[in-house]
């Protein structure tokens, strides 16, 4: 994944713009969510499932080591929170949540647990590799119902079994949802992860580059 991010980071010098679902940005885990202020929201879901947990605003940004989401909850309560991604974006290949056809989860976290999914079957048994904890659990904070979360997954997990990358491509599609009270989902987020922006230097050195190559020919 690495890798991937460093190919696209010689593209960013190239072109600056970034797709409006890409935010690079390290955000620390604490349970102070100021680290977010400048992120935009991605999704906000209206109020929908009083009484039990009720998704709000989802906030998505990453680095080169982690995907980072943060979430809102009416009423405080977040408990059996599920965030699912869909790491190939074919909604046939992995978990239809809610049979909506909106993605097909093959990695899954309930609040910070991680499982693995596949086309009908919720949980396979086979689990997910790497940090955090060496099972791609979630980092998360705070833990328990509490009307912000903030959680960090790291970009180095692996499907159990197979050892397959879960982000083994820029692009993928998550979902926030909960199966409790009524139910609650979230739009389907598309999401491209996001390299840092090509410094004056770098834009610098690309030009001269140019040149030279210009001049050879």
């Amino acid at each position: 994944m690495k890798a991937c991010l460093a190919a696209l980071a010689c593209l960013g010098v190239a072109a600056t713009l970034t797709p409006a679902s890409a935010y690079y940005k390290t955000v620390t885990i604490d349970g102070d969510f100021s680290d977010w202020a400048d992120v935009p929201v991605i999704d906000s879901d209206p109020a929908d499932n009083p009484g039990s947990v009720d998704i709000g605003d989802i906030k998505v940004a990453n680095d080169e080591n982690f995907l980072y989401i943060y979430y809102t909850s009416y009423d405080s309560l977040a408990l059996s929170t599920f965030i699912s991604i869909d790491y190939d974006s074919d909604v046939s290949t992995g978990y239809d949540v809610f049979g909506m056809g909106l993605i097909g989860s093959e990695a899954a976290w309930q609040n910070d647990f991680p499982f693995q999914q596949q086309a009908g079957v919720f949980n396979n048994g086979l689990g997910l590799t790497g940090e955090f904890f060496g099972s791609g659990a979630a980092l998360i904070a705070p833990y328990g119902d509490f009307p912000e979360h903030e959680l960090a997954i790291s970009l180095d997990i692996a499907f159990g079994f197979t050892g397959i990358p879960v982000f083994d491509d820029a692009d993928f599609d998550l979902l926030l949802w909960t199966d409790v009270g009524a139910g609650d989902v979230s739009s389907k987020i598309s999401y491209t992860l996001s390299v840092p922006e090509p410094t004056s230097a770098a834009i610098v050195l690309l030009g001269a580059l140019g040149t030279a190559t210009r001049r050879r020919n």
